[in-house]
């Protein structure tokens, strides 16, 4: 049973923070209260024990109440809400979505290199690469390369369009543009989540390439149905779950199709420039001619 006396001396306690003029330890801000606020220091810092160590690790990485764990729980349960409400200006216990998106894409790429699985390398294999000439067959290896690296980067450059695909689909709903690339990056972040799962499930398929088109007809399911949640979630049931479904659908396609065609102007405008800088490297190989020798 806690005294009275205790419960009065942590109420003087809390008081007498309260009240006093406190020098922020951070910018040197004066201000009364349990935070600074000019920039949002505690005024109760302690020299840093092992109590603190006890403390503040655990509360820093998982934050129940707020950050990581809030975050990524609430896009798992309800997260056309959450996104509104984020949009609304309740972000106090939301981590930021740019930052979440970051993290898990490390945590991806460990996974992935822990478990010795690329995706890339099944799609390479998938798709005939020895079609072509050398030079074409290269730059493909190379591109599979790179976006195997840089899977993060990939999916960051990708929000812009998916947001312009979406934003043109549902712009009734009067979401600007800003707001709807915020709406998919957090969408991103649980494509992210399902990434990590379909990473454990390619290998443990044994990462062939018919454990590639599995997995990945999985996943297409698994984003289209959270899609039209989120959004459906989002508008407030304003737009039928149906209407949301084909429209985002739709959506993606525009958005695909928009990310191609940049990327294979990309492609074009690099394939001309290697093309003058090393033009040998883009001639079709010819089969060596055979020489018949003479019947005796």
């Amino acid at each position: 049973m806690i005294s009275v006396n205790s419960t009065k001396q942590s109420h003087h306690h809390h008081d007498h923070l309260t009240s006093e003029v406190v020098a922020c330890q951070n910018c040197d801000h004066e201000y009364t209260g349990r935070y600074c606020s000019q920039c949002g220091q505690r005024a109760d810092t302690h020299r840093i024990n092992w109590h603190y160590i006890w403390h503040e690790i655990p509360h820093s990485v998982w934050h129940v109440d707020h950050g990581i764990a809030y975050t990524l729980r609430q896009l798992i349960v309800r997260p056309g809400h959450t996104i509104r409400e984020f949009l609304e200006g309740k972000r106090v216990n939301h981590y930021r979505p740019l930052a979440l998106l970051l993290m898990l894409g490390a945590v991806l790429l460990f996974v992935q290199h822990g478990l010795g699985v690329s995706y890339m390398k099944a799609s390479q294999a998938m798709f005939d690469t020895k079609q072509g000439s050398a030079g074409a067959q290269a730059f493909q290896a190379q591109m599979f390369e790179w976006i195997d690296r840089n899977q993060t980067l990939v999916y960051i450059i990708m929000i812009p369009f998916f947001a312009f695909g979406n934003w043109l689909m549902f712009r009734r709903q009067r979401y600007n543009y800003p707001e709807m690339m915020v709406i998919q990056t957090f969408v991103t972040n649980f494509t992210m989540l399902i990434s990590l799962a379909i990473v454990v499930l390619f290998w443990a398929l044994g990462g062939s390439v018919e454990a590639y088109k599995t997995v990945m007809g999985v996943s297409l399911v698994v984003m289209f149905g959270y899609y039209a949640l989120t959004y459906y979630q989002l508008f407030q049931r304003r737009v039928g779950f149906f209407s949301v479904l084909w429209r985002s659908i739709v959506a993606y396609a525009i958005s695909y199709l928009l990310f191609i065609m940049l990327g294979m102007i990309g492609g074009l405008g690099y394939g001309i420039y290697s093309a003058v800088n090393n033009p040998s490297a883009f001639k079709s190989e010819k089969p060596a001619a055979t020489v018949q020798q003479p019947h005796k």
